[in-house]
């Protein structure tokens, strides 16, 4: 209840309360229902009309209190008897001549009056100023008007009286229980806010006539389904890089657990792990219409709390100058609204086609950056062609600015950092519009104006059941079983819309990468392990400084120092940097790996090969090295595999390789497990085929006495 009210001793000795706090304002009050820190909030039914037509509060229930339990008679207070009579003499004039009737019917119980609608009164005020006190923030009764000026019931109430005293009424707004000792101490001639009459504030105050009789509502919040407030205190999970895990601390002091893709923490959702999983709204929506997830529900953030603009970014002010223009161009043709009902809105189409957009690149090539597993704003649709309203947005500008078009896929959390090196020209995604990344990046004006959602689990007495329909070319019927499921998964992530050749074009990317970066990493790691095998202490030292420095630095690390340092302002491809940086974790591993070969074989062998004529050079290459190399195998095989598997995180880059182009899969069909176990099976085939081929080379190397090494 609101502070200074009677309503803390009702809730107390009617509803036998535990606890009864008080709020400075009714906003604060309710918002604390919603949050769940109270469990109802009493209330004057005078307000109840305005909650209802704002629609803020949908999620309401309104219990009204009969009368003969509880009947509020509030009235104003004045600082002297004097002019309590004089209030009384005119209050009565006014119940008798029907006015106090007619701001009854126009303030209580009913919407708030039209500006228009609001009487205005000429004051003389040659009597004076009537200083009269309210709070201001509760309509009907008193509120600031479209003008700025008061409004409500008790300002009508107090307006015609000063009117009647002929003097001007001079209003203070101050928080409600502070009203009754600002009169008292004589700071204000009268209170406008009516006050609830007690036979203890009687005796003390100088009441004037009761001018307002309302009922007391009992407000609780609705049982027909979850509500954000219930995932106060909760553990939510948020995309990392995304300013989402802020906006859960702030609204519901929840713990934000990191995921950057949708599919990891939707499964948590599932298995429990996580209370629910918050993203943007309309990225929500998209899961919550995707086949397959019936057993998901959206809990939308009141768009009160929580708006945020989206803009595109750039380190470029002439793209960003031009991108303001072009999108000025498409709101006022209403190709803008038209693109968001299709996307974005509640009644979204992901499998709508891209528009046809004719384009010519006489002025060059732009170069986007995005994200393809942020539905519905960029993903991987039919033909494997990137689509979405982020995309469709970017080939619009293009177009525009009679370009060319490339994309570049990768992590949210990567875009900016992409941007920051000049990487690309423009990032187009769900990237929200904060002070703090303002003062990094360069902004367009807002590309969408999203809310947010939690995604939940529903509970079962939640899920409706549903008569089976037969299945249509889309669907086929899953039979049950692992032959079903496996059936289910190869349609969903493999036949439909050709996903399947995602992971083949991934698959040899990933091949490429390795096959590439072994063949250049031998060749470097010859070098180094020369440098380690010299007897002059500088080269050593040169040549364990760096196998040292590769070790000692984690491999994604590495590969995003080579991107944005090492080829920072270069246009080498994004292949040819990851094969660079691999090389040289590769070139660590082999010449180490040789270098510990070499000191196991024998120096009398080398010795021996010398007193028969043979040079240092020629013994080390006829008698040391052969035996080195054959040592040397298992361990070179096992680095292979390695760095099949280390090439995993390619994507950090914005490569598509096999594990990216799971990624993407799991994005659109939000299946966890199989994109995962599909990718695990072919790096367990490939690096077994690998093992099985490197076996085969040494057995040939020493003539069948492969069996010694030990491969894996």
């Amino acid at each position: 209840m609101q502070a200074g009210d009677v309503y803390g001793d009702m809730a107390r000795d009617l509803f036998k309360a535990a606890e009864a706090p008080e709020y400075i304002t009714i906003a604060d009050m309710l918002e604390a229902l919603r949050m769940g820190k109270v469990d109802a909030a009493l209330l004057s039914h005078s307000y109840i009309k305005q909650l209802v037509d704002s629609g803020m509060y949908p999620d309401f229930e309104y219990l009204w209190l009969p009368e003969e339990v509880y009947v509020n008679k509030a009235a104003p207070m004045f600082h002297s008897e004097e002019l309590r009579d004089k209030y009384n003499e005119w209050f009565q004039t006014a119940v008798d001549d029907g006015t106090w009737q007619e701001e009854v019917d126009r303030w209580i119980g009913v919407p708030l009056p039209a500006q228009e609608d609001i009487p205005i009164f000429g004051f003389t005020g040659e009597n004076g100023i009537l200083r009269a006190v309210d709070t201001g923030n509760y309509p009907p009764l008193a509120y600031m008007d479209a003008n700025g000026e008061p409004a409500g019931f008790e300002v009508e109430m107090v307006n015609r009286f000063a009117l009647y005293m002929g003097m001007t009424p001079e209003f203070t707004m101050m928080a409600y229980d502070a009203i009754m000792p600002y009169v008292v101490s004589g700071k204000a001639d009268m209170s406008a806010a009516t006050i609830t009459l007690t036979d203890e504030r009687e005796d003390g105050i100088i009441f004037g006539e009761p001018s307002v009789i309302t009922q007391a509502v009992l407000i609780i919040k609705k049982n027909d389904g979850p509500y954000f407030s219930d995932f106060y205190d909760k553990r939510l999970g948020v995309i990392t890089g995304t300013i989402i895990d802020d906006m859960a601390r702030r609204l519901l002091n929840a713990e934000p657990v990191y995921y950057s893709a949708d599919a990891d923490a939707i499964e948590d959702v599932r298995n429990g792990r996580l209370d629910g999983f918050m993203n943007d709204l309309s990225t929500v929506r998209a899961v919550t219409g995707t086949t397959g997830n019936d057993d998901l529900l959206s809990v939308e953030i009141p768009a009160a709390l929580f708006t945020l603009p989206m803009g595109a970014i750039s380190s470029d002010q002439y793209i960003i100058d031009r991108f303001n223009a072009f999108l000025a161009g498409i709101k006022a043709d209403g190709t803008f609204n038209a693109m968001q009902s299709r996307w974005l809105g509640a009644s979204q189409d992901l499998d709508s086609p891209m528009p046809v957009i004719p384009a010519e690149d006489t002025n060059g090539t732009l170069i986007v950056a995005t994200n393809s597993s942020a539905v519905p704003f960029a993903f991987i649709g039919e033909d494997n062609e990137l689509t979405g309203y982020s995309i469709e947005l970017a080939r619009r500008f293009a177009a525009h600015e009679n370009m060319g078009i490339e994309f570049a896929d990768m992590d949210f959390d990567g875009q900016i950092p992409y941007i920051m090196s000049g990487k690309a020209d423009l990032a187009i995604s769900s990237i929200s519009i904060t002070e703090e990344r303002k003062k990094s990046v360069l902004f367009t004006d807002s590309i969408y104006d999203d809310g947010l959602s939690i995604l939940v689990l529903k509970q079962p007495e939640e899920t409706v059941p549903v008569i089976a329909a037969a299945p249509t070319n889309e669907e086929e019927p899953n039979n049950g079983g692992f032959i079903g499921c496996l059936k289910t998964g190869i349609r969903r992530n493999l036949t439909t819309d050709n996903r399947w050749k995602m992971i083949v074009n991934g698959l040899g990317v990933t091949m490429l990468i390795a096959f590439l970066a072994q063949v250049i990493g031998t060749g470097i790691g010859c070098a180094v392990c020369c440098l380690l095998t010299r007897r002059g202490k500088i080269a050593r030292a040169l040549g364990g400084l760096y196998c040292g420095l590769i070790h000692g630095t984690p491999v994604v690390v590495l590969l995003l120092i080579t991107y944005y340092i090492i080829f920072g302002t270069s246009d080498i491809s994004n292949v040819l940097v990851a094969v660079a940086a691999f090389s040289m974790i590769t070139g660590a591993g082999v010449a180490e790996n040789l270098h510990g070969a070499i000191i196991t074989v024998e120096p009398t062998e080398a010795e021996a090969a010398r007193s028969i004529g043979f040079s240092a050079l020629g013994a080390f290459f006829t008698v040391t090295l052969p035996q080195a190399v054959r040592r040397a195998v298992p361990g070179y095989a096992n680095g292979f595999v390695e760095l099949v598997k280390a090439t995993s995180i390619v994507g950090y880059i914005a490569i598509q390789d096999l594990t990216r182009s799971a990624d993407i899969i799991r994005s659109r069909t939000f299946d966890a497990y199989f994109p995962l176990i599909l990718v695990a099976v072919i790096y367990l085939v490939i690096t077994t085929v690998c093992v099985r081929i490197f076996k085969a080379i040494t057995a040939k190397i020493n003539r069948g006495v492969a069996s010694e090494y030990h491969f894996g």
